[in-house]
């Protein structure tokens, strides 16, 4: 896994603020902070295929069918569990090329 910058993105849709903690492959770990609603200090999210159309979370741009994307893991109730993240729209790991 690469640790990445701990800086926060903002998800303005759902009124929250993100840190990728860290990255792998097919795994995400990040924090959640939603004021008032939910804090997630260390949630996983898995690697999927959008299975329905959406709109990321940190990018605000489409979710198409087919879409590779980040989503809290499933087997964890949570309530941000409908959000997605394309894995495009995260930032690279330091030393990552294209």
């Amino acid at each position: 896994m690469t640790q990445l910058s701990a800086e926060p993105l903002f998800a303005a849709d759902h009124d929250a603020y993100i840190w990728i903690l860290e990255r792998a492959e097919t795994k995400i770990f990040l924090r959640w902070l939603q004021s008032g609603r939910c804090h997630y200090a260390e949630q996983r999210w898995r690697l999927a295929t959008a299975r329905r159309r959406g709109r990321c979370a940190i990018s605000d741009r489409p979710i198409k069918v087919g879409d590779p994307v980040y989503h809290p893991d499933p087997r964890l109730p949570a309530v941000n569990a409908n959000v997605a993240i394309l894995k495009s729209a995260l930032p690279l790991p330091s030393g990552s090329s294209g």
